[in-house]
């Protein structure tokens, strides 16, 4: 789907509300044709970007109807990605009711465990699982970290062509999951070295 492609690069680019534009046509487009797992698809990709927008009450809306999709057509995988953006909305609105949205957080981590997902899928949402967890104070954060950077230096080593390598790794979310990875001590270690660097050349 052109409008959903052109969606996911305006994202990228960070054009968020541009992002919104194009994939309210692709969800137009599928629903004409009735086309159910580009429907599921393009709603999580509307409620994602409302999420980052801070818009919950869109939010909500959109990835409320993609999970009640998921359910209704027996898709567990996609399914479980709704239960992690919607846990990520809970948060934002209630970050109070830990218990209830740590028991599902824990379930999507034992689905992502079992579940195949499109690699394209599987840094981000081990990223938003590192999030949540970060929040939460589970320790759970640091692993989910790990396997979101796995899964990204995985696909960004099936890419041959140099300039597009780099291309993907500096994609907004893929250089956030970069940055995150890095251990503290190789950021103290650089700051020193360039403050060493400043002296000497003082």
């Amino acid at each position: 789907m052109c409008y959903d492609s052109l969606g996911c690069l305006a994202a990228d680019q960070g054009n968020l509300p541009e992002a919104l534009t194009l994939y309210h046509r692709a969800l137009a487009v599928r629903e004409e044709i009735g086309e159910k797992l580009g429907i599921i698809g393009t709603l999580f990709h509307l409620g994602t970007t409302h999420l980052e927008l801070g818009q919950l009450d869109e939010a909500t809306t959109h990835l409320e109807r993609a999970t009640q999709l998921c359910q209704a057509h027996q898709i567990g995988s996609a399914q479980m990605m709704g239960v992690v953006y919607l846990s990520l909305v809970q948060l934002a609105r209630s970050p109070q009711q830990t218990a209830d949205i740590l028991q599902q957080l824990n379930w999507a981590w034992e689905m992502l465990q079992t579940n195949e997902l499109e690699a394209e899928h599987v840094p981000p949402l081990y990223f938003d699982l590192y999030k949540a967890f970060l929040q939460l104070n589970d320790p759970k954060a640091r692993a989910a970290l790990q396997k979101a950077h796995d899964a990204l230096t995985t696909q960004a080593a099936k890419i041959q062509d140099t300039t597009m390598k780099e291309r993907f790794l500096q994609v907004p979310l893929h250089k956030r999951i970069v940055d995150r990875s890095r251990p503290k001590q190789t950021h103290r270690l650089v700051f020193l070295e360039a403050g060493r660097r400043r002296t000497l050349a003082g």
